[in-house]
């Protein structure tokens, strides 16, 4: 069994903790296929899947107001891979139409594609081999969570946008993430208002 799988376990239950204040750890669970079938139905119909995207799910109703808000994205292993890789890479050569993506660029197109056709943000949960875990969500959600939640006193690197990153991204510890972070903040989000009726 690989580590993938495991991870694709661990980060469900620990969510469901999380979100119910340690009470379950059955309202998330894993996407069949990683959302391959949402995918392949958005790329070649233009329909959504009602629940398939991203790589975790609501189990339960009570998870839905999360996401509403944030499309989850895991990855686990990747071997070596860093930030650094879209920073320091060699300049493209003169005539040089393409370039290879770095790793981090292959997750948030596969997860802007998502959000893009659902109206969420981005949310990659990561982790590589013999490391933390750690959390990557736009600047702009990072700085309302703050203005709503507090001050958030953990470490932080910060992914300027480009021709593939289509907004500015902040990476957080995610034990230090979600000990700040509150559920409160996604079930109150203006996205889970529901509709004034006249």
């Amino acid at each position: 069994m690989g580590k993938g799988p495991d991870f694709e376990r661990e980060i469900p239950k620990e969510l469901s903790l999380w979100w119910t204040n340690g009470e379950r750890d059955d309202v998330f669970w894993r996407v069949k296929g990683s959302g391959s079938r949402a995918k392949s139905r958005l790329r070649k119909h233009g329909k959504t899947t009602y629940g398939q995207h991203g790589d975790i799910k609501a189990e339960d109703p009570i998870g839905v107001p999360l996401l509403k808000v944030v499309t989850l994205e895991l990855k686990r292993g990747y071997k070596k891979w860093s930030f650094l890789d879209v920073l320091d890479r060699p300049p493209m050569r003169k005539g040089q139409k393409n370039r290879t993506l770095q790793p981090f660029e292959e997750f948030m197109e596969q997860v802007q594609e998502d959000c893009e056709a659902y109206g969420t943000c981005p949310c990659l949960i990561c982790k590589r081999d013999k490391r933390q875990k750690f959390v990557v969500i736009p600047l702009m959600l990072f700085a309302d969570m703050q203005c709503r939640i507090g001050e958030y006193y953990g470490f932080t690197i910060t992914i300027e946008e480009s021709s593939i990153i289509k907004q500015p991204m902040i990476a957080l510890n995610y034990k230090q993430f979600f000990s700040w972070c509150k559920p409160s903040f996604f079930k109150n989000h203006p996205k889970n208002r529901r509709r004034r009726t006249k």
